[in-house]
């Protein structure tokens, strides 16, 4: 029994190793190249896991990307026996064979670059000449020579062998099922569109039955009546065909319409409800390819279900009725059909390949073009046209090689396909013809094996064509189930808070990598309806700070709560449909100012002026023809700077938010108007979280907390800072150098004579 069972467990080894070997996997960004091929290593060894369960092994990902220990690290999690070392050149080769020191099925990654990581494949040799097959997380799947691969590899590899605890199988399960089973969700539209193709079958048949008839029936008896309502009933039938084609064309445009909807409807809402993590791993080119992927998937699927309920039965039925006329012909052609099924198969392994590889390419060639056009003021701006369209054009030269390759491999296939449309009227002529010399069969017989041979290679080849578009589809549908693995932020368990405006951050400490820490161990109460200013130098964790209370970062230690209960345990889009939120980089959309200013959000036109008002921009609207339904072009082109901030600010106050972050939200506006809008701000009765680097906007702040490295190294009112001369007086005179400090009297009459906590535990010049 037990040996059975390691049997039986080794032959899934092979299984899932096999199919891993032809895995590629595409990084997001420039530092996913770690993620992706720990991916594609582990898939070589036997276990196809998700990205997100990587992700929670590898840890935040820093912009610069993981390290080769915290690869290993994620790797012996699953059971890895993993060894790191050096090799020369030559011993690649023998890497690629499998020859590495832990012995047993390996994989390798190979530092590439000095700042990248690839996988190793597998060898060939090609005009006299070794070549590796190397899989770039960034560049495809390419076979270069040892003279190329010289000049980025290291010398570094990390072997991977299974070890005891490690675990053959697939996390991901079956890539088309999910879609599969919204496909039989609609029963209907498939049960109409079968009936239609059942019927369309039936009167095909009438074509050789009538052949049939009329030459052995009619014809040798001069039935010239009978003739005529043959012709008729022919008639007929070509009318109910076409009456039955119609029907059929409206039940599957309508069914299509039905699973786009469904499918697409739902990748929408479950990226649109990801974590902004999730959003920042993948390229904006990249997300719209597998968003317009559905269409592959839900044609292959539908054509599938019909060619399995219909082509399949009714290929059966002719081969049977072929089995019954003549039985040589039935095994004949039944023997090319199975050769073509063959093929396919054997094919399929290759086919998925190449349109992994075309995906991978398509996708960083329209990450390009989205890049380009995103960026195009500033391209122009400097004269890069060219350097940028160069950028692209390498992208898309490679995307076009990868679609020749594919075209050329599905010519070969298709061609060898149609031999059956020449091979099978050969048989039938050769054999049902000498059946019919040797009086086996009558003439009227060959005439009706005639029509149905046909009539069995056509549903057999739309059988064999669908099962193709289906390994196509296999390859589309496990780049969209890559984004439908990772989790949403929607959980029913969460509670609907209704926002008051306290904040407390409890000895939070955040980074985007393990050795790059942002905040530390920082602690900050904000009080209901308090103004609190963050400042510090760029890079201090102001941004990140507000990040973490939007619950767009959690962080590593400690706890942010939301008046007094757990962030996490509160539902993330119900909370901040409660907070307005003025970002650095405003994103308008196109439309009018007044629906740019409600963003989805129903408010009266009461409100939308108000905020307007709030936000210094009323006047300027309504000195507009339009007013509030001037169009705004999409990003906002047609605005300035400083309109678009108070755009976005009068956006984040149309709902009278409990609770403001404001992310540099005036840096774009003069001084004069600036300091009319946080006049307004300072007097609104909610809690504002202001982040800013220019400080005259922060005077009448409740509270300014100093950030340096992270950490708050003081807090207090203006006066009391001036007055403790740490860091704030410093970023004062470091703006202007010019600013006259408080007299000691004005000093006293602001409280500044009693020291923040803050300030008095922290020395003077020694902030950090």
């Amino acid at each position: 029994m037990t040996s059975a069972s390691a049997f039986i467990d080794a032959l899934r080894g092979a299984m899932h190793r096999r199919a891993g070997r032809r895995e590629l996997v595409a990084q997001g960004r420039a530092s996913e190249c770690g993620l992706a091929s720990l991916t594609m290593a582990l898939a070589r060894i036997g276990r196809r896991t998700t990205a997100s369960r990587l992700r929670a092994a590898l840890g935040p990902i820093p912009a610069t990307g993981v390290s080769l220990a915290q690869i290993a690290e994620a790797a012996a999690s699953f059971g890895v026996r993993v060894q790191g070392y050096q090799i020369e050149l030559d011993e690649l080769p023998a890497v690629a064979r499998g020859e590495g020191p832990l012995g047993g099925p390996t994989a390798t990654i190979l530092h590439w670059d000095m700042n990248h990581f690839v996988v190793l494949g597998g060898r060939r040799r090609r005009a006299g000449r070794v070549e590796l097959e190397i899989l770039d997380p960034a560049a495809g799947r390419r076979w270069l020579p040892l003279a190329t691969i010289s000049r980025h590899f290291t010398g570094v590899v990390l072997n991977l062998c299974p070890g005891d605890d490690f675990e053959v199988g697939n996390d991901r399960g079956q890539p088309l099922w999910p879609h599969i089973r919204r496909v039989l969700g609609a029963r209907r539209a498939l049960a109409a569109a079968v009936l239609c193709s059942l019927l369309l079958q039936v009167v095909g048949f009438a074509v050789p039955t009538g052949f049939a008839l009329a030459v052995e029936e009619l014809i040798p008896w001069s039935e010239a009546r009978g003739l005529a309502m043959l012709g008729a009933a022919l008639v007929i039938a070509a009318f109910a065909q076409m009456w039955t084609q119609v029907v059929r064309g409206r039940v599957l445009a309508q069914l299509d319409v039905e699973l786009e909807a469904e499918m697409r409807g739902h990748f929408l809402f479950h990226l649109a409800h990801l974590s902004p993590r999730v959003h920042a791993a993948i390229p904006t080119g990249d997300l719209l390819q597998r968003v317009n992927g559905h269409g592959k998937i839900r044609e292959a699927i539908s054509g599938l279900a019909l060619s399995v309920v219909l082509d399949a039965c009714m290929a059966a039925l002719f081969f049977l009725a072929l089995l019954w006329l003549v039985p040589s012909v039935a095994l004949v052609i039944g023997l090319l059909a199975g050769l073509q099924a063959a093929m396919v198969r054997v094919t399929r392994g290759a086919r998925e390949q190449m349109m992994a590889d075309a995906l991978h390419t398509d996708a960083a060639c329209q990450a390009r073009q989205v890049e380009l056009l995103h960026n195009i003021e500033s391209v122009k701006a400097m004269g890069r046209e060219v350097a940028m369209l160069q950028r692209w054009s390498r992208d898309f030269v490679a995307s076009l090689d990868q679609r020749r390759r594919r075209a050329n491999f599905q010519v070969l296939v298709q061609s060898l396909s149609t031999l059956n449309f020449v091979l099978v009227p050969a048989a039938v002529i050769t054999l049902a013809g000498a059946a019919v010399m040797r009086g086996d069969i009558t003439l009227g017989a060959l005439f009706a094996v005639s029509s149905l041979s046909p009539a069995f290679i056509g549903p057999v080849s739309n059988l064999v064509s669908a099962v193709e578009q289906l390994a196509d589809a296999r390859s589309v549908a496990r780049r969209a189930n890559e984004v439908l693995a990772e989790p949403t932020e929607l959980d029913p368990g969460l509670a609907l808070h209704t926002l008051e405006g306290r904040v407390e951050l409890r000895g939070v400490s955040f980074g985007y990598g393990a050795d790059q820490p942002v905040i530390r161990d920082l602690d900050l109460d904000i009080a209901p309806g308090e103004t609190v200013a963050l400042v510090g130098s760029t890079g201090s964790g102001k941004s990140t700070l507000a990040r973490l209370v939007l619950g767009f970062e959690r962080p590593d230690a400690g706890e942010v709560r939301i008046d007094g209960r757990p962030l996490q345990t509160l539902d993330p889009v119900h909370l901040r449909r409660q907070i307005g939120v003025v970002p650095q980089r405003v994103q308008l959309i196109a439309g009018s100012l007044r629906s740019n200013i409600c963003f989805g959000h129903p408010a009266p036109q009461e409100a939308v002026e108000w905020a307007a008002k709030t936000a210094e921009l009323h006047a300027r609207i309504m000195a507009e023809a339009s007013g509030y339904a001037t169009p705004v072009a999409e990003g906002g082109s047609s605005l300035s700077g400083g309109e678009a901030q108070r755009l976005a600010l009068a956006r984040a106050l149309v709902h009278r938010p409990k609770l403001m972050i404001l992310d540099e939200a005036t840096s774009a506006l003069d001084t004069q108007t600036e300091a009319r809008v946080h006049a307004k701000l300072h007097d609104l009765p909610c809690t504002k979280l202001i982040i800013a680097h220019r400080l005259s906007t922060v005077r009448r702040a409740d509270r300014i907390v100093v950030l340096e490295r992270g950490r708050v190294v003081e807090e207090g009112s203006h006066a009391q800072l001036l007055a403790a001369d740490g860091a704030y007086a410093e970023l004062v005179r470091a703006q202007d150098p010019r600013a006259a400090f408080p007299s000691p009297l004005e000093l006293l009459a602001e409280g500044a004579s009693s020291p923040t906590r803050a300030a008095a535990q922290t020395p003077k010049g020694d902030a950090a």
